[in-house]
C-alpha cells in the first residue's frame, strides 16, 4: 500500500467516525502513535551480485559470484532494481518444486547451468510464476505477452523464470489456446464480445521465451476456462 492510498484511507475512516475521535487525522500522527506502542524496526538489506543479480543473503561480502565469477563487492538491491530489465527478487527455488515435465523440459531446451526463480520485476511490474509459494497466492502469472518480432499476442501462466550462466533471462511459459468458435456473442448489439476468450488449456504445452524478445507483458483475469484480454492494471504484488 503506498503512502497516497493511506492517506485515502484515513480521510474515508475518519468520515465515516462519529466527532470528534482519537482516530489520527494525518500520515504523521498516525505513524508517531504506532511508533509509540510498538518495538523498533530493523532493516535488513539484501545483496545481490552486480552482474547477473544473483542473491547472496543479507551480508554483504566481496565473495566470487557462483554464477558468473566476479569478484566485486555487492550492492544493495533496494536502490538498484529499477535499473535493469528484469532483476529477480528471491533465491533461487530447489529442484525439489519441479515436476519431472518441467525438468525433462528444460533438459531439452537448455544447455549449462541455470537457476530457476519464482517470481521477477520485468519493467517495474513484479510477476511471479506457477511454482512461487508463498501464504498470499495472489495470481500475478496468468500474462498477456506481446512478441518484439511478429506483434502476436499469447495468453498462458507463468510456470518459473529461468536464468542461464550468460546472464540471459527465459521464461517458461504455459500457452493458452483460444477457441475461437466458443466466442460470445450479443444478440442485442449483435456483435461478438471479443474482451472475453474463452481458452483451452494444454498442461502439456511449453514454451521457452527469451525475455528481451518479448515487446510487453501484462497480468491479465482469467475465470475457468476464460481470460479478459484487458491488461489487469490493478493487480499488485509487492
Amino acid at each position: 500500500m503506498t503512502k497516497s492510498n493511506l492517506q485515502d484511507m484515513l480521510i474515508v475512516i475518519n468520515d465515516m467516525l462519529p466527532q470528534p475521535n482519537l482516530m489520527p487525522k494525518t500520515l504523521y500522527s498516525l505513524f508517531f502513535y504506532v511508533k509509540s506502542i510498538t518495538s523498533p524496526c530493523i532493516i535488513i538489506k539484501h545483496f545481490y551480485c552486480k552482474k547477473c543479480i544473483l542473491y547472496k543473503g543479507i551480508i554483504d561480502t566481496s565473495e566470487v559470484c557462483k554464477l558468473c565469477l566476479l569478484n566485486e563487492n555487492l550492492f544493495f538491491f533496494e536502490h538498484k532494481k529499477k535499473t535493469v530489465f528484469a532483476d529477480c527478487l528471491n533465491t533461487n527455488i530447489s529442484d525439489s518444486l519441479l515436476t519431472e515435465q518441467d525438468k525433462n523440459f528444460l533438459h531439452q531446451n537448455l544447455i549449462g547451468d541455470y537457476l530457476i526463480y519464482g517470481r521477477a520485476i520485468i519493467k517495474d511490474k513484479t510477476f511471479t510464476s506457477e511454482i512461487y509459494c508463498r501464504n498470499n497466492k495472489t495470481n500475478s502469472y496468468t500474462v498477456q505477452l506481446i512478441s518484439n518480432s511478429s506483434d502476436s499476442v499469447m495468453y498462458g501462466t507463468i510456470r518459473f523464470f529461468v536464468r542461464v550462466a550468460n546472464n540471459i533471462m527465459y521464461i517458461v511459459f504455459r500457452k493458452f489456446e483460444i477457441i475461437h468458435i466458443k466466442i460470445f456473442y450479443h444478440q442485442a448489439l449483435r456483435k461478438q464480445v471479443k474482451h472475453i476468450l474463452p481458452i483451452e488449456i494444454n498442461i502439456n504445452q511449453y514454451i521457452l521465451l527469451n525475455l528481451m524478445n518479448i515487446k510487453s507483458i501484462n497480468k491479465v483475469i482469467k475465470v475457468g476456462d476464460y481470460v479478459c484480454n484487458t491488461p489487469n492494471l490493478l493487480n499488485k504484488v509487492t
